[in-house]
């Protein structure tokens, strides 16, 4: 299976994400994937922030039609634009209880103030990158 690279995320140290998506439509090749999952795609990562997780330049595979569930890493991309990349603690019935990557206090995001949830299936190295064919 292949799953597209759709953009490219730059993570700092606390888990916050700058995600470059690229026009609809358009992909950066695409990554070889180790599991069937139709609704998944890559974003390549910018930066060290998440080693030894996924260092600069491998991707990361997100499946936007896979539920989540605690001990997931999740993309969360909230109500005021920012995007942040956490751990999933704790689903609550108006809260998601998560965690930065890298350690710190828990955060409970309320469920009013999240725009969307994709879960993070893995990081894939550089060497399974493939351009776009012809």
């Amino acid at each position: 299976m292949r799953a597209k690279v759709t953009g490219t995320v730059r993570v700092s140290g606390t888990g916050d994400v700058e995600r470059i998506d690229l026009p609809e439509g358009e992909s950066d090749g695409h990554v070889l994937m180790p599991l069937h999952a139709p609704g998944a795609y890559a974003l390549r990562v910018k930066g060290n922030a998440l080693a030894p997780y996924a260092k600069d330049g491998q991707y990361l595979l997100l499946n936007a039609e896979a539920e989540w569930h605690p001990e997931e890493n999740l993309l969360i991309t909230l109500a005021d634009g920012r995007v942040v990349l956490r751990e999933l603690l704790l689903v609550r019935v108006d809260t998601l209880v998560v965690l930065p990557l890298h350690g710190g206090q828990p955060e409970a995001l309320e469920r009013a103030m999240i725009q969307s949830v994709v879960p993070v299936v893995c990081a894939v190295p550089r060497s399974l990158w493939r351009p776009e064919e012809s």
